[in-house]
């Protein structure tokens, strides 16, 4: 104030300054709209001064709580929330922009900490503005919250992590093929089983390396999958590299809808172990059961010849002492009475009777080349008492290269099925065949009779002594018939 009472006044411009706050104002408007546009903090550090600018919806979005004073902001606020496992990161990359004239943008994935004591993953980016020597003097960028994406992205990478190690470190071996059968992955067990690198086997097809008789087998198992999408356990034989074959024991899963598969997965193990001892269980039951049908088969035989014999010599004797004195008898009454003949006649059949059913008791010798004369003798008596004609054909058969025992059940065989046909077939014609190959002898009895439905008529007693006599030898029965086409018992010796 003057001396006079009158007042001095002094003014400022600052239209400059009002404006530039108005347009700070505006810009940090846009900012918080920007961030609740996107879910972004965006910040501009003014490297001069130091200052960093951060809009506080951004912030609190990242951080969930407080608030933060942009007229002191600075870097350290920052960095001290920055997770101990990242900093050194942080600054390397930090020294690179400054020093660097080259780079004008940056981006940078890391771990910050909120207020309530837990981590955010966090994307940082952004760009560098340079002063005319190139020198950096601020940066602006946007900050995005990529926790949730960040702990699915772990969650799967650690769910990876898990399936791989039981894979890699698993016995079994894991593929997946495609609906073609092209291997699409191969876990490394496939080189402790099978010998092959996991990359050899990608783009290789599965059947190239199954034994041939399987491939079958396994075509049927997949067209019978089930709606669950699994297929029964499935045995199989597979190459390894050293050209062996090796049981495989597989389970398969139809994923060929899923799109992360997209293929079918094979869990399998080797079985090989498993399977060779059940085939040298299998021989040795095979062995056991072969002895103990021998011993019967013999034990029988025997039966049958002191049966034979018994008859032969007491019974028949017997009968013959009867007629004996029957004729005495007639002498000494000095009369031809009916009932004494129809006595001789009867007494005289009994016995033919006897010694035919002791001749079929009782084994022939079948030493060197005997087997097609015992053959001959119980065709014709066949022939005499059942008026069929029968024909016996030979073709290479040498009976000098055959154990007594096979002649024996062949014999028996033929005896066996005779008597079937008697019973049941009504035939008039009879062909027995006998063919050798090598070390394979074929025995055929074929007739001309009734026939039956092969898959209804039940096996009979007499058919089953033929498959047990059979089995003795690893004979293969077979038996082709049908109604009024007659039957044909083929019966293969190995």
């Amino acid at each position: 104030m003057l001396e006079d009472g009158r007042m001095l006044l002094f003014g400022r411009d600052i239209t400059e300054r009002k404006q530039a706050e108005l347009v700070l104002k505006e810009s940090n408007e846009r900012f918080n709209l920007i961030s609740k546009a996107t879910n972004d903090m965006v910040w501009d550090w003014d490297l001069v001064t130091g200052k960093v600018y951060r809009n506080k919806e951004g912030w609190r979005k990242i951080f969930r709580t407080g608030d933060i004073d942009n007229e002191n902001g600075s870097m350290a606020e920052w960095d001290e929330r920055i997770h101990p496992e990242d900093r050194e990161k942080l600054m390397i990359i930090k020294t690179e922009l400054l020093n660097s004239a080259i780079k004008d943008f940056f981006e940078v994935e890391c771990r910050v900490r909120r207020d309530d004591g837990t981590y955010a993953y966090i994307h940082d980016r952004g760009n560098i503005i340079r002063n005319d020597q190139g020198k950096a003097v601020r940066l602006l960028g946007a900050t995005q919250d990529i926790t949730l994406r960040k702990e699915a992205e772990l969650q799967v990478a650690k769910s990876e992590i898990h399936y791989r190690s039981l894979v890699q470190n698993s016995s079994d071996l894991t593929g997946i093929l495609d609906e073609k059968g092209y291997y699409l992955y191969s876990s490394p067990a496939v080189k402790k089983i099978l010998g092959y690198d996991p990359e050899f086997m990608v783009g290789k097809n599965v059947f190239s390396f199954i034994h041939p008789d399987d491939i079958i087998n396994i075509k049927t198992q997949f067209a019978k999958k089930n709606s669950e999408r699994y297929l029964n356990v499935i045995t199989f034989r597979f190459k390894n590299v050293q050209g062996e074959w090796r049981w495989l024991e597989s389970r398969v899963t139809d994923m060929s809808k899923n799109p992360e598969v997209n293929g079918y997965i094979f869990n399998s193990r080797d079985v090989t172990d498993n399977v060779l001892l059940e085939e040298v269980l299998d021989k040795e039951r095979l062995e056991k059961q072969k002895e103990i049908t021998d011993a019967v088969i013999s034990a029988q035989e025997q039966e049958r010849q002191e049966l034979g014999g018994e008859l032969h010599d007491n019974i028949t004797q017997l009968l013959a002492g009867s007629l004996l004195y029957l004729g005495l008898a007639k002498k000494e009454i000095k009369s031809e009475h009916p009932y004494l003949n129809e006595t001789e006649i009867l007494i005289s059949s009994a016995i033919n009777e006897i010694r035919n059913l002791s001749h079929r008791l009782i084994p022939p010798s079948l030493n060197e080349s005997e087997l097609l004369g015992a053959l001959n003798n119980i065709i014709e008596v066949t022939q005499q008492t059942s008026g069929m004609i029968i024909r016996l054909q030979a073709f290479g058969f040498d009976e000098s290269n055959i154990p007594d025992k096979l002649k024996l059940n062949i014999y028996r065989i033929v005896q066996e099925q005779f008597n079937n046909i008697l019973k049941h077939a009504g035939a008039q014609k009879v062909i027995v065949r006998l063919v050798q190959d090598n070390e394979k002898t074929m025995l055929s009895i074929k007739d001309d009779g009734v026939g039956f439905d092969t898959s209804k008529k039940a096996s009979g007693v007499g058919l089953m002594n033929i498959k047990t006599r059979a089995s003795l030898f690893n004979g293969e029965l077979t038996i082709i018939s049908s109604p009024g086409k007659g039957c044909e018992l083929r019966v293969l010796f190995n």
